[in-house]
């Protein structure tokens, strides 16, 4: 039987390509084979994981922003800093690569 949300039913695949979690980059959705790194309550495919200045990927054990417009590496918070009011609660670094689940 298929899942009932909002005008359902729906099978599964449908259902999470719908409603499932998505990419806070790309928008997309997310297979049970993809990695993705995790920043707070945003989820990005790895591919997707990359400074919006300069789209550089972003590794484990570096340091990055996530800001409104999206992610920036550590040479770019240096240098616009003075472009951006950057919080210390912005910054991070990259601890973990999740398996999507």
């Amino acid at each position: 039987s298929g899942i009932n949300a909002e005008y359902g039913p729906y099978c599964k695949k449908d259902f999470v390509r719908r409603f499932g979690a998505k990419c806070q980059k790309c928008d997309e959705g997310f297979s049970s084979n993809d990695f993705v790194m995790r920043v707070r309550e945003n989820i990005f495919h790895l591919s997707c994981f990359r400074c919006n200045m300069c789209a550089r990927q972003l590794v484990p054990g570096e340091e990055f922003a996530l800001l409104p417009e999206g992610l920036i590496c550590a040479a770019h918070i240096k240098q616009n800093h003075h472009h951006h009011q950057i919080r210390p609660e912005s910054r991070q670094e990259i601890s973990s690569l999740d398996c999507n689940t």
